[in-house]
């Protein structure tokens, strides 16, 4: 399904979203001016000036999957997860270990909650997760682990 969000008449620029479910990523297409100030949490692919006043970039919108490691609670058993977003790699990891309801995403080495999607599009790639249900609490790992 094709979405597309153009601006009423007299606008300076434009955006178009061009995607399908939800699940899939969209590719972006932003048209401005260079006056207009406009913040965009994408990583510019190509840009492209169609006159002096305006200009065009193709953008992704992160949604790039990112190799991540997630950890059981007891840390017994560890999966590779290729994720887009916390909500993506929080669905993959449920599914992965059989978890329902709202688990927690914490970091493996300290406990710390990965609860923002800023936050955790700040993460390298590789990042150890934990995933903990709801009547299991973090611990840090022992000495012979």
């Amino acid at each position: 399904m094709s979405q597309k969000s153009n601006p009423s008449r007299g606008q300076q620029g434009y955006h178009d979203t061009y995607g399908g479910s939800d699940d899939e990523c969209a590719e972006e297409i932003i048209v401005e001016k260079p006056d207009e100030e406009t913040h965009v949490k994408a990583k510019v692919q190509e840009e492209t000036s169609v006159d002096e006043n305006t200009q065009v970039k193709r953008v992704s919108d992160q949604c790039t999957p990112r190799p991540f490691k997630v950890w059981n609670v007891d840390r017994t058993l560890k999966k590779s997860i290729m994720a887009s977003s916390l909500h993506d790699l929080i669905q993959k990891a449920c599914g992965k270990f059989n978890k329902s309801g709202t688990p927690q995403v914490v970091l493996e080495e300290d406990g710390t909650e990965i609860e923002d999607e800023d936050y955790f599009s700040s993460l390298p790639d590789n990042s150890i997760f934990q995933i903990l249900g709801s009547d299991e609490k973090w611990q840090p790992a022992r000495k012979d682990e």
